[in-house]
C-alpha cells in the first residue's frame, strides 16, 4: 500500500564556497525518519509558487518546517521594504505564505513546526515577537537547544490545554519538549486556540479548534522527547491519510 505523501518546505542559504555561489535548499533528515515512521513519505517542496496548485493536487498533507533565519520584524517580513533582508529568506516566506492559504483553501491537512509554527501564525493574521531576549530576560532559555543543549535534549515542559485537539492526541497534562528558537509567538491569531503554554507564558502550539487537522508547534516533535511527539506526528498522518482512502 501506498504510503501517505507529505509535502514538506525546505529551507534555504547561499553557499558562498559553491563555483558560482548560489542558493542550496536544505532540510535536516530527521524530519524524514520520524515522518517514516509514522507512515508518511516526505516530499520536498521547493519555493516555486507557481507550483503550488500542482503540488498540492498530489499531497495528502502539508508541513511548515523550522529554519534559521530570525527575521526583525512582528509581521515576519515588511514586504513593502525587503531591500535589507535576504532575498532567499523572504522567497521562503512569500512561498510558504502561498502554500498555507492554498492548503487551507482544499482543507488540506497542515502541521508548523518552530519557524513553521511562527509562519502559520502569521498566516492565521496574528505576529511574533522578533527576539524573546529581548523582550523578557527570563525567555533565554528558549534558544537553550541551539547554544548548549541540543535538540535531543528536554530543555522544558509544556503546559497542555485541555478540551483541545492536541490535547485529545497526547492524553497528558504536560510535555517534556525540546527549544531552540529566538523569536516566538506570545499571542495567538484571531480564530486560533493556544493549545499548549510553557511556564513563562510563551505559547507552544496554536490549532484550529474545528475542521480540518490545522496545528502547529514551537518546539521539534521530529525528535520523540516524549511519546507525545510520537502521537502528534502519527496523528497528523493519520488526518492526512483520512483524505485519501490510505488509512
Amino acid at each position: 500500500m501506498a504510503k501517505t505523501l507529505i509535502g514538506i518546505t525546505l529551507d534555504i542559504a547561499i553557499e558562498n564556497k559553491a563555483h558560482p555561489p548560489r542558493d542550496f535548499y536544505f532540510l535536516d533528515a530527521q524530519n524524514g525518519k520520524a515522518m517514516a515512521e509514522a507512515g508518511a513519505a516526505l516530499v520536498m517542496l521547493p519555493h516555486d509558487i507557481e507550483a503550488i496548485d500542482t503540488y498540492l493536487e498530489r499531497l495528502d498533507g502539508v508541513m511548515i518546517a523550522g529554519g534559521g533565519w530570525q527575521f526583525p520584524s512582528p509581521q515576519l517580513v515588511d514586504f513593502a521594504a525587503t531591500e535589507d533582508l535576504p532575498a532567499e529568506k523572504v522567497q521562503r516566506t512569500r512561498f510558504e505564505l502561498a502554500l498555507i492559504a492554498a492548503a487551507e483553501a482544499r482543507n488540506v491537512p497542515i502541521l508548523g513546526i518552530c519557524g513553521g509554527f511562527q509562519t502559520m501564525n502569521v498566516a492565521a493574521g496574528g505576529t511574533i515577537v522578533p527576539n524573546l531576549e529581548a523582550s523578557n530576560a527570563a525567555w533565554s532559555h528558549h534558544a537553550d537547544a541551539g547554544r548548549t543543549c541540543g535538540f535531543d535534549k528536554h530543555v522544558h515542559d509544556v503546559v497542555i490545554k485541555h478540551g483541545t485537539r492536541l490535547a485529545a492526541i497526547v492524553g497528558e497534562p504536560r510535555l517534556p519538549v525540546n527549544s531552540g528558537h529566538s523569536q516566538g509567538v506570545t499571542q495567538a491569531a484571531p480564530g486560533l486556540t493556544v493549545s499548549a503554554t510553557s511556564d513563562d507564558g510563551v505559547v507552544e502550539a496554536v490549532e484550529r479548534p474545528s475542521g480540518t487537522f490545522w496545528m502547529a508547534l514551537q518546539w521539534h516533535p521530529e525528535f520523540h522527547i516524549s511519546d507525545g511527539d510520537r502521537l502528534i506526528l502519527k496523528a497528523f498522518v493519520t488526518a492526512c491519510a483520512e483524505g485519501t482512502g490510505r488509512v
